[in-house]
């Protein structure tokens, strides 16, 4: 039996890789993904998901994998994702998402599992005006 964890970072897996699959057959690119997660998740789970859409990790796509049971070191580790540069960010959390926003404003965040991310007000950070 798949467990909801698993489910869920599948399917927003698949709906996030089948764009990126089809532009990385297309151009021979290989794509960068963060994933930034304050939860334990399985590993083969987002790399299932992209295997189903033709994205082979170490082939055309490369996930930069930051994992941590510490919340407080979520800035650090999202700031690392954003040095390397990814084409998305995937956030697992809603605190992760938070860490994110607050590394990069230019980077897509995709969000797996939240609870409440309309309460918890997450979609702020993209009707903020932006600092120049």
């Amino acid at each position: 039996m798949i467990s909801r964890r698993a489910f869920v970072a599948s399917l927003t897996g698949g709906v996030l890789a089948a764009p990126l699959a089809v532009e990385a057959q297309q151009a021979g690119k290989v794509y960068r993904i963060g994933f930034l997660s304050s939860l334990p998740v399985p590993a083969t789970a987002l790399t299932n998901s992209l295997q189903n859409v033709g994205l082979v990790e170490g082939q055309n796509v490369v996930i930069d994998r930051r994992l941590t049971d510490a919340p407080e070191e979520l800035a650090k580790l999202a700031e690392e994702i954003v040095r390397h540069q990814p084409d998305v960010i995937v956030a697992y959390w809603n605190r992760d998402v938070i860490a994110a926003q607050e590394a990069t404003r230019s980077i897509p965040i995709v969000m797996i599992i939240g609870v409440d991310p309309v309460g918890a007000e997450l979609w702020r950070a993209w009707h903020a005006p932006v600092e120049t």
